[in-house]
């Protein structure tokens, strides 16, 4: 199974640039051998938090029946819906185990939280002062 995320502007209209892209995006994918079915996900739902946000689970033939890692059937995806206009496809292959379910598009995330936002307020400009400052 892969996870993808197709985020839109915020500005978008839901019907035509939410909606239809999603669903030719949908109907390209389908068209991947290595597919056996996809769900889509659009809007507010228990983890999409806004209306232009779009998310799919595409599910993969078993192993056996196709000819394809998980990593290729992506990279074709991607050269496959590259000249849909106006969307663009995020994808990473589940695993059986998955530390966080969150899809994004870059491969890691960072994360700060503190239960105490007094210490919370005086880290946070702290640590982004430092990034901002560190030799890459």
């Amino acid at each position: 199974m892969i996870q993808a995320i197709t985020p839109a502007p915020q500005a978008a209209s839901y019907r035509r640039a939410v909606a239809e892209q999603q669903q030719a995006l949908a109907k390209k994918i389908l068209e991947n051998p290595d597919v056996e079915s996809l769900t889509s996900f659009i809007g507010v739902d228990g983890t999409n938090i806004t209306l232009n946000s779009r998310r799919m689970l595409i599910n993969l033939k078993p192993r056996d029946d196709r000819s394809n890692t998980s990593r290729e059937i992506i990279r074709t995806i991607q050269s496959e819906v590259a000249n849909i206009p106006g969307i663009k496809l995020y994808m990473q292959p589940m695993q059986d185990l998955t530390i966080d379910s969150t899809v994004s598009p870059t491969q890691y995330q960072f994360m700060l939280t503190d239960p105490n936002p007094s210490e919370f307020a005086e880290w946070v400009p702290k640590l982004v002062d430092r990034l901002q400052h560190t030799d890459s």
